[in-house]
């Protein structure tokens, strides 16, 4: 059901999916994988992530205003529709949660240490609630803020960290075993890239949602371009010990020293951090509740924010035993999970699609 009284811009839907995927970037963590040629896996998974992305791109021209829930409904009926939908509903949630759980783990573990991660996450679960009840449209009109903000970031370590950057770090180049690559190609193109399916949710929001095909390729490229120079500058300057840090990035900025003038730089990325972390889980909060909302058949989402936002903080907490499982699970569960919601549910759905549309010509033609 199309939303008359929010939408959104295409350029403005564009920039949010790549401030969605410059978050993604901030917290990439392939190093344990490929190490030095982490950059190249960036440049695989992108291609790869393609073909997934055109996958639910074909799904929604022919749907157009249509979200995923509501497409359910007409391929697979009424009860086929609510079912799937209830997949997507938990497949939102899961990534929500993850998402949570590596801000709070930031927070604490590079910014305020002596604080409970419990308290990080009310104080930011806040924030984000109020962000979503005001609306899509008041949400993403910051999405070009945000982008700029952290590729203006960006372009500043860079050029502070020339003169610790060694081009030999990216030596020596495809010395790992092909299942690395293949293992972080598909990590980066389901997970970094391919999460952009979430936005499906916001097509109803769009002012021209027939031209869906622009604004999330746009958004993917200058998003995935982003990714890799932020990749590239922590090869680098960190070399091999980018593998032994949870934050990369945030690693990287901290080395920023110019005689002894323009130090402790930090301060500026963890601005970006948070910025980047507010907007990304703010927009799996709106998709989330949304998706109940037309899945539940509850006239507005807006209720169920404050709800969904506590059960949020409750779950983040036990989700991962340790650091060494969250690292495990989202290296090795995570990309087959995503797999499933991101390409081979859409994948069938728009088979499903196709054949009926096709025999519907079909029976036209012969009477």
């Amino acid at each position: 059901m199309r939303n008359t009284k929010e939408l959104i811009s295409s350029s403005v839907f564009m920039f949010a999916i790549a401030s969605f995927v410059e978050c993604s970037s901030l917290i990439y963590g392939n190093a344990g994988i490929t190490k030095n040629d982490t950059w190249l896996t960036v440049i695989t998974g992108f291609i790869v992530s393609l073909p997934i992305v055109w996958v639910f791109v074909s799904l929604f021209e022919k749907f157009p205003g249509k979200n995923i829930i509501e497409i359910d409904d007409i391929i697979f009926g009424k009860i086929g529709g609510k079912i799937i939908s209830i997949l997507y509903i938990f497949f939102f949630f899961l990534i929500s949660l993850s998402n949570c759980s590596l801000m709070g783990d930031f927070v604490v573990g590079i910014i305020m240490p002596e604080t409970p991660k419990v308290a990080i996450l009310i104080l930011f679960i806040i924030v984000c609630v109020y962000a979503v009840r005001k609306g899509i449209e008041a949400m993403t009109n910051y999405s070009k803020l945000f982008y700029f903000i952290a590729f203006s970031a960006l372009i500043l370590a860079i050029f502070l960290l020339l003169n610790q950057a060694k081009f030999s770090n990216l030596l020596p180049m495809f010395s790992l075993p092909i299942k690395k690559y293949i293992q972080s190609t598909h990590q980066t193109a389901v997970m970094q890239f391919g999460n952009i399916f979430v936005f499906t949710m916001l097509v109803p929001s769009l002012k021209n949602p027939q031209n869906i095909k622009k604004p999330i390729f746009g958004g993917l490229i200058i998003g995935a371009i982003f990714m890799l120079g932020v990749v590239l500058i922590d090869i680098l300057v960190l070399g091999p010990a980018e593998a032994l840090v949870a934050f990369p990035s945030f690693d990287v900025v901290r080395l920023v020293d110019i005689e002894n003038i323009m130090t402790r730089m930090d301060f500026i990325f963890e601005i970006v951090f948070i910025l980047l972390f507010f907007f990304k889980i703010s927009i799996l909060l709106y998709v989330t509740v949304t998706a109940i909302a037309q899945t539940c058949n509850i006239k507005s989402y807006k209720a169920l924010v404050p709800v969904v936002g506590a059960i949020f903080i409750s779950f983040t907490l036990p989700l991962y035993d340790s650091a060494g499982d969250a690292a495990y699970i989202r290296a090795n569960i995570f990309p087959i999970f995503h797999t499933f919601f991101v390409l081979i549910l859409p994948l069938i759905t728009l088979i499903i699609a196709v054949i009926r549309a096709f025999r519907k010509n079909k029976e036209v033609k012969v009477s």
